[in-house]
């Protein structure tokens, strides 16, 4: 029988064998306020998190696949990319992503509701997040 704990060992081993290392770098909010359009500044918020992920393009190959209606409906773009990493990774808040370590493919942000989790018996075994290349390598506000 298949359970979270050793579900999450095998994928575990499947990302550190296979996948880049990923650093996430956590900001908090300040200023600004909902009924205004006030700048917001953000500072980081505690260490910087190391863990391994995979790391993909966006796949729009095949025409029936969630990737592919995602970038129809203007959700993601062609150039797009895919980071999973293990389910206890902190995925919430506002955050940057920079893969690869000690030569990165660059920044990346999260793309809004960009998270999907698989769960089994609530347990959070892996998480796929949608994200997009900084061009210049920071989050507005930074």
């Amino acid at each position: 029988m298949v359970t979270a704990a050793s579900l999450r060992t095998d994928v575990q081993k499947f990302i550190n064998e296979g996948g880049l290392k990923v650093r996430f770098r956590y900001f908090s909010v300040s200023g600004g306020s909902a009924s205004y359009d006030d700048d917001v500044v953000l500072t980081q918020s505690g260490t910087d998190y190391w863990t391994s992920g995979l790391f993909h393009p966006v796949g729009t190959g095949n025409e029936r696949s969630s990737e592919a209606f995602l970038v129809e409906q203007g959700k993601l773009l062609n150039n797009d990319s895919k980071l999973y990493v293990l389910g206890d990774v902190n995925t919430s808040g506002t955050f940057k992503v920079q893969i690869g370590s000690p030569t990165s493919k660059g920044e990346f942000s999260l793309i809004s509701d960009g998270v999907v989790r698989w769960d089994i018996g609530g347990v959070a075994v892996y998480q796929k997040l949608f994200i997009r290349y900084l061009t210049n390598g920071s989050i507005l506000g930074e």
